[in-house]
């Protein structure tokens, strides 16, 4: 499911929004020691008022596009790292359940998968995994015999067994 063009993409993705983020933020910070030191050397007692908005600002863009571009692509280059290098368990089981819901594991966007790896259906064999939503779900309808193999609850692959 995961492959190492699909890594590099988002490597690269992720490297182009930090520089969205760190240019502009630098360039204010930089524009806001200019002011600070024509300022002090003019003896202004206003311009630390522009000094301190331009440094607010840029701090607040800086956090804002970091929070909200960056960091989500920190995360899932973490997820598709760890899995595609990370340690792997199978399991074989019925699918019982691929919940609609749209919950948050590790940063990543994920819907629960249900299977049941034992011989009945007793509650005590459950497993639940995560399965990425920028993934698109196979065709397995449940009640299916399926191998999950998976990484800290979150889905690497999945197919029939």
């Amino acid at each position: 499911m995961y492959t190492d063009e699909e890594l590099q993409n988002i490597v690269t993705m992720k490297r182009k929004r930090l520089w969205i983020a760190i240019v502009p933020a630098a360039i204010l910070l930089a524009v806001a020691i200019a002011v600070f030191v024509y300022g002090q050397t003019s003896r202004s007692d206003t311009l630390w008022r522009l000094t301190a908005a331009l440094t607010v600002v840029g701090g607040g863009y800086f956090l804002f596009y970091f929070g909200l571009c960056v960091r989500p692509l920190i995360f899932y280059e973490r997820h598709v790292q760890n899995m595609l290098y990370g340690r792997r368990h199978e399991n074989t089981g019925l699918l019982k359940e691929v919940g609609e819901q749209v919950c948050e594991k590790n940063g990543v966007q994920c819907r629960p998968v249900m299977i049941n790896i034992g011989e009945k259906d007793d509650g005590k064999d459950d497993r639940l995994y995560y399965f990425d939503l920028k993934k698109e779900w196979p065709d397995l309808p449940l009640g299916s015999r399926v191998t999950i193999i998976s990484n800290d609850m979150m889905v690497a692959d999945v197919r029939a067994a």
